[in-house]
């Protein structure tokens, strides 16, 4: 595959790009892209992007993208993210992102974050739920030195 592509298809259709494309379907369809990328999917379909990538999903959608990426699903839908990423995700829908990375989930989700442990020297995950202990929705999350989560400090704009 070619640098620089971008790629569209219909419905219920597979989208793949290379280094540095863009990738779009719509309804139930699966987006793909290489390094640098950005997969975009419809109703019901699942993104998948490379390393520093962002994917995005419509309802009850999956995304997934590589370490530094980003990671953005509808309602009931799954986001996961590598190490340092961000998943963010709807109402009862799921976020996970690797050891330094941020989580969101709206009400009744669920979120994950995995971590170092020194002790055991080995890698562990921290999940809570929306709605208990007192996490809020619609929050981004990191943890903390004990390993418990906390609000995520505010990014700041670049200019």
């Amino acid at each position: 595959m070619k640098d620089n592509m971008v790629r569209y298809a219909g419905n219920d259709t597979t989208v793949k790009t290379g280094d540095h494309g863009i990738s779009v379907t719509q309804d139930r369809g699966i987006s793909l892209s290489g390094r640098y990328g950005t997969s975009i999917s419809g109703f019901c379909g699942r993104s998948v992007t490379g390393n520093r990538g962002t994917a995005i999903s419509g309802n009850e959608g999956h995304s997934k993208s590589g370490d530094l990426g980003k990671s953005i699903s509808h309602v009931l839908g799954e986001s996961i993210s590598g190490t340092h990423g961000k998943s963010i995700t709807g109402a009862y829908g799921h976020a996970e992102a690797g050891d330094l990375g941020k989580v969101s989930a709206g009400q009744g989700g669920t979120i994950r974050l995995k971590y170092w442990d020194k002790e055991a020297k080995s890698y562990q995950s921290k999940t809570g739920t929306i709605g208990e202990q007192e996490l809020e929705p619609d929050t981004l999350y990191v943890l903390n030195s004990y390993h418990e989560f906390v609000p995520a400090p505010e990014e700041r704009e670049e200019e």
